[in-house]
């Protein structure tokens, strides 16, 4: 019964891991290539509307992923978060592009220490 137990919590984790990998790849890339194309940041809508997407999907995804880890091993993604609001309102395109490549990083580091593996049915 406990073994039933456990594989059913993995399974709940594997795909409630991969669905939020997936939107947040897809959220990143997009603003990813959105910043590398503009000029602007500041002043980009654009920019601001994909990144206000990608804010409010992590701040709502979060809570699912805490229930599964501790929150120390995720919290550099909102640092990073919050470094890119900064970096775009300041115009700082390097500084973005560098954090939004963080955000992107993440998404393997997520998988690999939430994906399904043997060690964490243990």
């Amino acid at each position: 019964m406990l073994a039933m137990i456990l594989i059913a919590i993995s399974i709940c984790e594997e795909l409630i891991v991969h669905d939020i990998n997936t939107n947040l790849k897809k959220y990143s890339v997009k603003l990813h290539e959105t910043i590398s194309a503009s000029s602007n940041l500041s002043e980009s809508e654009e920019i601001q509307k994909e990144y206000k997407q990608l804010n409010v999907y992590w701040s709502n995804q979060k809570i699912k992923v805490c229930v599964f880890a501790n929150y120390e091993k995720i919290k550099s993604i909102d640092e990073c978060i919050y470094k890119l609001d900064a970096a775009i309102k300041n115009d700082d395109k390097s500084l973005a592009v560098e954090n939004i490549s963080s955000i992107e990083a993440f998404t393997h580091f997520l998988h690999y220490f939430m994906g399904f593996n043997i060690h964490n049915l243990f």
